[in-house]
């Protein structure tokens, strides 16, 4: 199949290229083109390409890649969009890092939902019942607290009893010891 594709050539870091009708399946090995249609100069953005062949080459069925095509496109001589020219598929590392970014995004799209639905969550008129029901559990909870302080307190007051001293909140420094001993 003929193709009409960028060549690359120039030296390092100087890149030029021809814009070439080669054949598909040999080309790759010897780089052997058929006809020379054009040529680009990237670094100076120059391009200059013999629009008369390429519409001949074109009228007999001859495909383009997607960087000439959109050359031509630009140039005036397709009509038409252009293609998009990046890499159709990622990279692994591309592919991995987009689904866990994908996941990421999922999970706080789920907890933005959930806070609007909090957020907007119809208040309820309670019914007297329903808030006796409220006010008894408000009053365990309270009872429960007070029920552990208690317990707390009773078990500090058991250890004084047993030890004769007064257990302080806070540690006694050196000095403080020394104080203590003396009397």
């Amino acid at each position: 199949m003929l193709t009409i594709r960028l060549q690359r050539s120039g030296k390092k870091n100087r890149p030029h290229f021809r814009v070439v009708l080669i054949d598909s399946k040999r080309a790759s090995k010897s780089g052997a083109f058929l006809e020379a249609l054009g040529w680009r100069d990237p670094i100076r953005k120059e391009t200059q390409l013999k629009a008369d062949r390429i519409k001949h080459w074109l009228s007999k069925g001859v495909q383009t890649s997607d960087t000439v095509y959109n050359m031509l496109v630009t140039a005036g001589i397709v009509v038409g969009s252009k293609k998009q020219v990046h890499s159709r598929k990622p990279s692994k590392k591309k592919a991995a890092k987009a689904s866990v970014f994908g996941e990421a995004e999922k999970a706080t799209e789920k907890n933005k939902t959930q806070a609007v639905e909090e957020k907007v969550a119809p208040i309820d008129i309670l019914t007297p019942a329903a808030e006796a029901q409220q006010k008894t559990a408000a009053g365990e909870k309270e009872q429960e607290e007070m029920l552990e302080k208690s317990k707390t307190e009773t078990s500090a007051a058991i250890q004084e009893e047993k030890t004769g001293e007064i257990k302080s909140e806070k540690p006694l420094g050196a000095a403080e010891r020394n104080k203590k001993e003396e009397v």
